[in-house]
């Protein structure tokens, strides 16, 4: 299936190097973007899904997505171009470091799916290997481009990987961007935390905490995240 469809709209990911996935679906449903925020950047958008998430539950924000791989930009925008927001959405091929220090400053919230893979091994599939691979966007420049780009109400939100989140933040707090809410993500009860999702912003502080498990079985969606998704997904 090349097309993912949802209850407002829908993603063709005909060759994409990374598909509709729910790290991408996470993020863009949990990300605490304000109501009232009228500049979000996607940073890493790859067929736009987090954009298109945050255009829905966000009625005043224009939404960039910017993405070094020009196929990828390509079909962001194409995806975008045929949704309900289309006036809202736009999309760029853009190397997040060069984009960084040329965009006007003073953006409400920068979102991120980043690669994260330290291991350089390939995968035989030069474009699935840059979009997950942490050289193609490492977490310094992510951080240097945020520390310039948000206004200083705005806000980071990313996914990552539960091992890398500790050295992130402490690379974050390098940059005056401290966390304010970190969530937990398990796929079952029993099984070990592997992502953390990330909200930071420029005031330092205890963050609140919280645990989402995907799945109380196999295959069941638990009721935290049916509610998280119940806006987007066809079934929910």
């Amino acid at each position: 299936m090349s097309v993912f469809r949802f209850k407002q709209f829908q993603v063709d990911e005909a060759g994409a190097a990374m598909k509709v996935g729910t790290d991408g679906i996470l993020l863009g449903a949990w990300a605490p973007v304000p109501g009232k925020a009228r500049r979000i950047l996607d940073v890493g958008t790859g067929n736009g899904l987090i954009a298109l998430m945050l255009a829905q539950r966000c009625p005043l924000a224009h939404i960039t997505g910017i993405d070094r791989d020009p196929s990828a930009a390509a079909q962001a925008k194409a995806n975008m171009a045929a949704s309900p927001w289309s006036e809202r959405l736009r999309a760029h091929a853009a190397d997040f470091g060069t984009y960084a220090r040329d965009a006007a400053k003073d953006w409400d919230a920068l979102v991120s799916n980043p690669p994260f893979y330290r291991e350089m091994v390939s995968s035989g599939e030069p474009r699935r290997d840059q979009a997950r691979q942490l050289r193609s966007l490492p977490f310094e420049t992510l951080l240097e481009g945020a520390d310039r780009l948000l206004g200083p109400a705005g806000t980071l939100s990313l996914i990552l990987p539960v091992g890398e989140a500790p050295g992130f933040m402490d690379l974050a707090a390098a940059h005056s961007l401290y966390p304010l809410r970190l969530c937990r993500v398990r796929g079952l009860p029993d099984v070990p935390c592997k992502r953390m999702l990330l909200h930071l912003g420029r005031t330092a502080g205890k963050p609140k905490v919280s645990e989402l498990i995907i799945a109380q079985i196999a295959g069941e969606p638990s009721t935290e995240f049916r509610a998280l998704t119940r806006d987007y997904y066809l079934k929910m």
